[in-house]
């Protein structure tokens, strides 16, 4: 019996020196540019389930008294950036008077609930209960002013301000698709960088806005998406069962090797212009893409991540099957104060939206 749980603990001990090694990759790919080795994108997916591994490890050989605890422990402190961006606990994160609110939300071009009327009207719900200051769409889609469609409703019972709507596909009689911000405070300046697709809402948008007396750039992106299809997430879900169902696996693999590629190089855009810009930032988006990864790693540089300051849990903000975590995020300057971050878990997209509140610098 004793050489039998001898040989079980080796082969559990194999298992976490694997597991371990893996986390290892996972660590080292937000800092290796797919083009070096394309296998590296698939690593991010692995983040959440290796953590929770190790967690198991830990207590295994916690309760056995083992020195073998160490291995799994020292893993998890390595990975620390990685790990901490993907698992969180904030207790007691609240908002304060002197917060600024920030809402980040991939509407979805208003089509989850199917009637897209309906979806406006559950959306503008969610805005009117959290009155956030600054709102950056993803996915927005609305037709000219004065036409009473969602650009109206957010100016005239909302009372925002201001608002930049770059209208990157589309036309006026079905509407306008694109990125947007909206704004209680006043806009300086505003511009658009495209990137290099063509017929996507994917891009970069930014305004700089009046905060008190302050300047601040409000960044507003959208990284590439898979572009998987319905019948690709069935693989995704593992519904197929057929011999065709390792083609449809290669081909979903496929999709994101090539999406990781064009976030690579947008990424790689939005860093430029963060570096360049002489005021703090405000970052919100949709990256398509998890901490672990080189998009996020190389935007966010220097910025705060908010979920990091005052998340909880994954913070999924993905309300489908693929992938299943973080990908939408709001980065601040350093020099901000965050005070909360939250996900409303109501599904009138294919993504939750995110809000922040945060203060800026005192002087």
């Amino acid at each position: 019996m004793q050489r039998i749980l001898r040989l079980f603990r080796n082969l559990v001990f194999s298992f976490n020196i694997l597991a371990a090694l893996i986390s290892i990759l996972v660590y080292v790919a937000p800092y290796v540019h797919p083009s070096t080795f394309w296998q590296m994108v698939f690593l991010p997916y692995l983040t959440f389930p290796i953590l929770l591994l190790h967690v198991g490890f830990i207590l295994w050989w916690a309760l056995g008294r083992s020195k073998k605890v160490l291995l799994s422990l020292i893993t998890v402190l390595i990975g620390w950036p990685v790990n901490n961006a993907t698992l969180q606990w904030s207790p007691g994160a609240k908002a304060n008077d002197a917060s600024i609110k920030t809402m980040s939300y991939n509407v979805g071009n208003f089509r989850e609930d199917g009637d897209k009327k309906v979806t406006r009207q559950n959306i503008l719900k969610i805005i009117a209960a959290e009155q956030p200051d600054l709102i950056c769409f993803q996915e927005y889609q609305s037709k000219n002013r004065k036409t009473g469609d969602f650009s109206d409703l957010l100016f005239d019972q909302l009372h925002y301000k201001q608002g930049y709507f770059e209208k990157v596909i589309g036309n006026a009689d079905w509407g306008f698709s694109g990125l947007a911000i909206f704004s209680k405070f006043p806009i300086l300046n505003k511009n658009y960088l495209p990137f290099q697709n063509e017929h996507t809402v994917n891009g970069c948008i930014y305004v700089d806005v009046l905060i008190a007396t302050d300047t601040v750039r409000v960044i507003n992106i959208h990284l590439q998406t898979n572009r998987l299809q319905r019948e690709e997430l069935e693989y995704v879900r593992g519904i197929q069962a057929d011999a065709e169902s390792g083609k449809g696996i290669l081909r979903v693999m496929s999709k994101i090797k090539a999406a990781a590629y064009d976030r690579a190089s947008q990424a790689e855009t939005v860093a430029a212009l963060i570096d360049t810009t002489p005021y703090p930032v405000i970052l919100c988006g949709d990256f398509n893409d998890l901490p672990a990864s080189y998009a996020y790693h190389k935007v966010k540089g220097e910025l705060q991540d908010s979920f990091v300051k005052k998340g909880n849990g994954t913070g999924k903000t993905y309300a489908g099957v693929f992938p299943s975590f973080r990908i939408d995020q709001v980065f601040v300057d350093p020099s901000f104060r965050v005070n909360s971050h939250r996900v409303i878990k109501k599904r009138h997209s294919d993504h939750f939206p995110v809000v922040v509140t945060m203060e800026l610098p005192q002087p």
